[in-house]
C-alpha cells in the first residue's frame, strides 16, 4: 500500500511539474517572441491554452514545401493588422500537416487537402469555418471579424 501511495504521489508531482513547465514555456515564449510577430503555439499547447482563455483558435495548417504557405506567413499573418486581430481575439496554432506528430493527426481529422488551409476552431476544439489557399491581409482580416460577430465566413 505504501508503495503504491509513494508511486501516485510521485506520478502526481511530475504530472504537476509538467504543467508548471509548459506554463513558464509558455510565458517564456511570449516573453521572447520577436516584437510585431504573432505568437504562434503547437497544436497541443494551444488548443489547451484556449480552452483556458475560453479563446477561439486560428490553426494554420502548412507544409514544408508549400510556397503559397510562405507568402502568407511574410505577406498575412505578420500583416500588423492581421497581427492585431488575432492576437486579440484567438489563439494562435501553426500546424505542420507533415509532421507524423500531432499537426498530421488534426489536419487527417479536418480532411486537409490543399495548402495553405486555416481552421477556425472554437475554444473546445470544435471546427467552426474552413479557410482554403493564399488570402491577402485585407479579406483576411475581413474574414476573421466576420468570424468574431458571428457571420458566415467566406472563403
Amino acid at each position: 500500500m505504501t508503495k503504491r501511495l509513494v508511486a501516485l504521489l510521485a506520478t502526481a508531482s511530475a504530472v504537476g511539474l509538467c504543467t508548471v513547465s509548459q506554463n513558464l514555456f509558455a510565458q517564456e515564449k511570449e516573453a521572447t517572441a520577436e516584437p510585431g510577430k504573432p505568437v504562434w503555439n503547437d497544436v497541443t499547447t494551444g488548443f489547451a491554452l484556449a480552452k483556458k482563455l475560453n479563446k477561439p483558435i486560428i490553426t494554420d495548417f502548412y507544409t514544408d514545401w508549400c510556397g503559397w504557405c510562405k507568402v502568407m506567413d511574410r505577406k498575412t499573418y505578420d500583416n500588423p493588422d492581421v497581427i492585431k486581430v488575432m492576437s486579440q481575439n484567438f489563439v494562435l496554432v501553426k500546424a505542420n500537416a507533415e509532421d507524423h506528430g500531432a499537426g498530421e493527426r488534426l489536419a487527417r481529422q479536418n480532411l486537409i487537402s490543399g495548402y495553405p488551409t486555416a481552421i477556425l476552431f472554437d475554444s473546445s476544439g470544435k471546427a467552426k469555418a474552413t479557410i482554403v489557399g493564399y488570402k491577402e491581409a485585407k479579406p483576411f482580416t475581413k474574414i476573421l471579424n466576420a468570424f468574431l460577430d458571428g457571420k458566415a465566413v467566406p472563403n
